[in-house]
């Protein structure tokens, strides 16, 4: 059995029956759920507003599974609506109120000014968003065989011996594909940023 990439595109999905559906939807965020935890905590910076966008996410996801039109890598959208997940979190998490500050007594004050501010501006994490999408398309584009040894290497985890394994090829191969994956990604995206600042 060979490894399939999380990123296949799925074509005719209207076709297939929903618990079909729903077995393929919980097997690739169950192999992508660590990269997508660190996207959302990139934007949050907090572990379990993370894992909550995640399952917000993996829900929103199953809810409107039938609709995705295949344009894109399964991963990518999946991504995209993480990164919509964490920032309704982090939107909702803004607008929750403890106490006012008028409330504080002259010691309370010295102890909110010592208190650092742990999440991240709201110009970080929308850089942070963009990065992750901005990658995420570049890898979109490369070609197949490039494309699964750097998702296996960086998506996934795994070690060489692993992904060499997973991939059912010899670790020399494996390592030749990801370092040209690598080279080629690097490439494209100086090329795309020299451009966009044209």
């Amino acid at each position: 059995m060979s490894y399939q990439s999380p990123t296949h595109r799925f074509k005719g999905r209207r076709s297939r029956p929903k618990a079909k559906q729903d077995q393929l939807l919980q097997e690739l965020f169950s192999i992508s759920r660590k990269r997508l935890l660190r996207v959302a905590y990139g934007i949050l910076q907090n572990q379990h507003d993370a894992e909550d966008a995640v399952q917000d996410a993996f829900l929103s996801a199953s809810r409107h599974f039938g609709n995705f039109e295949g344009r894109s890598a399964v991963s990518t959208w999946l991504t995209r609506i993480v990164i919509n997940a964490a920032l309704m979190v982090r939107r909702k998490r803004k607008t929750t109120f403890i106490r006012s500050l008028h409330d504080l007594n002259g010691d309370d004050t010295v102890f909110v000014e010592t208190v650092p501010d742990l999440q991240p501006n709201p110009e970080l994490a929308c850089s942070r968003a963009e990065s992750f999408a901005f990658l995420d398309g570049l890898i979109g584009e490369m070609n197949p065989i490039l494309r699964q040894a750097v998702e296996v290497a960086y998506y996934d985890e795994l070690s060489s011996s692993e992904a060499s394994s997973a991939l059912a090829i010899p670790l020399s191969t494996y390592k030749g594909r990801l370092f040209r994956g690598m080279c080629l990604l690097r490439d494209r995206a100086r090329r795309k940023s020299k451009n966009s600042s044209l």
